[in-house]
């Protein structure tokens, strides 16, 4: 006779049994319950707040949760999630992680040969150093780099025996990003590419930026209303940035820009090859941008006016451009310059500028087609204060619709509209390029 015959014999069965299947559901609802690690409630105090969420990073397991408070955590030097495939999500009643008081992302001193801008710490923000992360509904404030996805060149917190990632495949949505140099920087290497989706970006240096990785960048929107609550520099640089990274094996293409909206940067959308180096294969479309020219007030120091803009340099406003594709020349003759190639700008619309609405320098290939650029007008003084750009070599196309430098070739201009441009709609220094007749805007509402 088996055991479970006797057991049928006993009063008790239906009591066994049900006993028997509330563990099994108790079980299993402890084991769903353990995908997801609670972050104890904010304290205010940096030590406790940041031993309190790395615990919490360093607990989950893959295709786990880890779940944020309301309220606002103190990170001071930063926390780092190395635990591979993890959604970390803010609260719905709102989760800020601050890194740091806003007197401390102040430069303490004029920067030097031994510490060239280097000198705010201890305002760190989340370091993913793992594969196909999730981070959401965040509030991020007060960091040098909101989100930093790669591997950085410094180890954060910790000890030096951090994973290498390699297969990228991220996803930053519906995060905040505000009073910071960076809100996110994806480095590369990663075989997929990171999507940066429906987030916010105010009174940031860079919005967004791709240092050797492909990222896609798709429906943020970034404002700087406030120029002055920019920390550190007090006044922002760009919206987003494509280029490469130093290393071997960080390349620069397959990023897609679409559907952002800009407004208050100094520059717009950039793709930045380094003299040798090549960017190639992005998708620039649908993005609107409204450009600002910053006035710097009275009192900025000249440190910090020649440590941005250079020795000597003098000026009232910093001034950018709203799409820039810039292939640096190189000083040397061993280098060749920076170049940009099969890149699409498409349906994008530039909504004011002084200078230039769109720069091709050192461009092959590219295609500029349906934009619509109106208001541009020239920089006066020109160039303004710009960041080590030689804004001498498009001196004859000031206040021009767009720019196609000389050594840019093969490129390809159709459809573009353009209004209430001070100077010329196309300026084209290069050889072989194809600008078919444009149009102008009957009304572009501002």
């Amino acid at each position: 006779m088996s055991f479970f015959t006797e057991i049928k014999r006993c009063k008790g069965f239906r009591v066994v049994v049900f006993v028997l299947m509330f563990a099994l559901t108790a079980c299993a609802l402890s084991s769903v319950d353990s995908d997801t690690v609670q972050v104890d409630a904010p304290t205010g105090q940096v030590e406790i707040d940041r031993e309190n969420i790395q615990a919490a990073l360093d607990r989950v397991q893959p295709g786990g949760t880890v779940q944020f408070a309301a309220g606002t955590y103190r990170l001071g030097e930063g926390v780092r999630l190395v635990v591979p495939d993890v959604t970390v999500q803010g609260h719905t009643n709102g989760t800020v992680l601050r890194g740091c008081d806003p007197e401390l992302m102040e430069f303490q001193a004029p920067p030097n040969e031994l510490n060239p801008g280097a000198i705010i710490q201890n305002c760190g923000g989340l370091y993913v150093i793992a594969d196909w992360q999730t981070i959401r509904d965040l509030t991020i404030e007060y960091a040098l780099h909101g989100i930093w996805v790669g591997t950085p060149p410094w180890f954060p917190p910790g000890d030096d025996d951090v994973p290498k990632t390699s297969q990228g495949g991220h996803t930053i949505e519906n995060n905040i990003f505000r009073y910071m140099d960076t809100g996110v920087r994806v480095v590369g290497p990663a075989e997929q590419a990171t999507v940066i989706r429906d987030n916010e970006a105010i009174n940031t240096y860079h919005a967004f930026q791709a240092n050797g990785a492909a990222v896609h960048f798709l429906n943020n929107r970034i404002s700087v209303p406030q120029p002055d609550d920019v920390p550190t520099t007090h006044h922002p640089e760009s919206g987003i940035i494509i280029t490469r990274w130093e290393n071997d094996g960080h390349t620069c293409e397959g990023s897609r820009v679409e559907g952002n909206v800009i407004e208050g940067t100094v520059n717009g959308i950039q793709v930045l090859a380094n003299p040798g180096q090549t960017c190639s294969g992005h998708e620039i479309r649908d993005n609107e941008i409204r450009l600002g020219q910053v006035l710097l007030a009275d009192d900025y120091p000249d440190y910090l006016r020649d440590f941005f803009f250079g020795p000597d340099v003098r000026g009232t406003s910093v001034t950018g451009t709203a799409i820039r594709l810039h292939g640096v020349s190189s000083s040397s003759e061993d280098q060749a310059d920076g170049r940009i190639i099969e890149v699409l700008i498409e349906n994008n619309r530039v909504l004011g500028g002084a200078g230039l609405g769109i720069e091709l320098l050192h461009g092959s290939k590219n295609r500029l087609i349906g934009n619509e650029i109106s208001g541009i007008r020239k920089r006066d003084p020109f160039p303004g204060l710009t960041w080590f750009d030689d804004a001498t070599a498009w001196e004859d196309a000031n206040g021009s619709g767009i720019w196609i430098s000389a050594g840019s070739e093969s490129n390809h201009l159709e459809a573009n509209r353009f209004d209430n441009i001070e100077a010329s709609t196309v300026v084209d220094d290069g050889e072989g390029n194809e600008v078919i007749p444009d149009g102008n805007i009957e009304d572009i509402p501002n």
